[in-house]
């Protein structure tokens, strides 16, 4: 076996053990079963070499050595049936599916000339690979039915060879023909079955086993036949369960988007009734997403003279708004919360600024204005603090002002011009400037004095 490496055992039954073997010249796996001589069925070995179908182990090469045979066999990477079955459940999808794979076998082995029968077809002798493909293996029983002068398929008594329970009565008394092989599909069926309730798939795998011909099926084509429209009545059904379903289904949505439209309805009437009662924690809690509802509740904060207790409440809708607030709405009124911890004291003289959160929240040229006019010390580099203002006021300018999407609003624009406003004029003596609105000439002007 010099060809044919052993690596391990894969199983072991009556009449010699299974390896699984490299092949030193082609590089490929190969399932070897070696067989005592006198346990060799040469006649079925020779038959099986001769077949090829999709749900049959090839047999591929035959060595011998002085007291034993080997078949050289496809490896499939798979179980056996049996195996299975003590393992888990078979649906009936699943057994239908294997039991059509078995009758397409057992019409390519029938309608040879002559015929070819398996006689120990069995769980234990069919693997089901990954994809649910079976394959025939341990082939070496079948034999090939002689004919009589008229050509009539037939087999003498006396060959005797089967596993009880799967092989009909007649065949273990030496009675050897296609009814035998369908006899075994059909127990195969059952078993992989189990115990599950009564079912046209058992009736059908029940009818395989009759041995009465006028009651059974009289080929693997009928026998096919009989899943296939076991089959296709299976699938209208669930055809029909899945309209029905989806009938069921669509009625919902319709139902759901009346309840949804009526709801919608009634949430944007309390909406509307909110902004113009200027309840502004209400209507953010009905639209989150929306940036102007922060600033009308900063802004009705400002007036009332508590700046600290607008930007908690505003950062706590934020918050609870979370992942709803789009990132251009959150940086707006992130933005205002900035202003206000720059020049909050303009409105709420108990407002303490701080220039370290202001920082925090602000971007672009009013963060550096943050940054440069306040250095968390008695020291401030003003001539940077002016550089900055100039940015932020240039910046503020520029804006469209127009609500349009990427912009502000007006209303944000000359908001953001106020505050600019206020902290020139807290602080016109050390930037040596003031604010001149949107008169572009005198803004150029204080800019080349500076």
């Amino acid at each position: 076996m010099g060809r044919y490496q052993f690596i391990r055992k894969l199983g072991e039954g009556g009449n010699g053990a299974v390896y699984l073997a490299e092949d030193a010249r082609l590089g490929k796996l190969w399932a070897v079963k070696r067989i005592p001589k006198e346990k060799a069925l040469r006649e079925g070995i020779f038959v099986w070499k001769d077949l090829s179908h999709p749900a049959l182990a090839r047999l591929a090469d035959l060595y011998e050595d002085g007291t034993h045979l080997f078949l050289v066999m496809d490896y499939v990477e798979g179980e056996d049936l049996g195996t299975l079955r003590q393992r888990r459940h078979f649906s009936e999808e699943e057994v239908t599916g294997i039991g059509m794979q078995l009758c397409g076998l057992l019409i390519y082995l029938h309608g040879l000339s002559p015929p070819v029968i398996c006689r120990d077809l069995k769980p234990s002798n069919i693997l089901l690979d990954e994809s649910g493909r079976i394959h025939v293996i341990d082939l070496d029983t079948a034999v090939r039915l002689s004919c009589g002068p008229d050509g009539t398929p037939e087999r003498a008594a006396g060959m005797t060879y089967g596993t009880r329970g799967f092989a009909p009565p007649s065949q273990l008394r030496g009675e050897i023909g296609p009814r035998c092989d369908l006899y075994a599909a059909g127990a195969s069926l059952l078993y992989l079955l189990g115990k599950q309730k009564a079912s046209s798939l058992r009736q059908i795998a029940a009818k395989a086993m009759e041995e009465d011909p006028a009651a059974g099926f009289a080929s693997a084509e009928e026998m096919m036949a009989a899943l296939e429209k076991l089959r296709e009545a299976r699938r209208e059904k669930k055809a029909a369960a899945g309209a029905l379903r989806l009938t069921a289904a669509l009625l919902s949505l319709i139902l759901f988007a009346l309840v949804r439209n009526t709801a919608e309805a009634a949430q944007e009437a309390r909406y509307t009734k909110a902004l113009s009662e200027g309840a502004y924690k209400e209507a953010i809690l009905l639209h989150p997403a929306e940036a102007e509802n922060y600033l009308f509740l900063i802004t009705s904060f400002e007036r009332s003279g508590k700046c600290g207790e607008g930007i908690r409440l505003a950062l706590g809708l934020l918050e609870l708004g979370g992942g709803e607030i789009p990132a251009d709405a959150r940086e707006r009124v992130l933005t205002r919360i900035g202003m206000l911890y720059l020049l909050g004291s303009l409105y709420d003289d108990s407002f303490a600024p701080s220039a370290k959160e202001a920082e925090r929240y602000l971007t672009g040229a009013w963060q550096a204005l943050a940054r440069a006019s306040w250095r968390f010390s008695d020291e401030v580099d003003w001539e940077e603090t002016g550089r900055a203002y100039r940015e932020a006021l240039k910046e503020t300018r520029e804006e469209r002002g127009s609500g349009a999407e990427g912009g502000i609003s007006g209303e944000e624009k000359r908001q953001r011009e106020a505050f600019l406003a206020g902290f020139a004029k807290l602080y016109e003596k050390e930037l040596q400037t003031e604010f001149t609105g949107t008169d572009e000439r005198k803004a150029g002007a204080s800019d080349e004095k500076n």
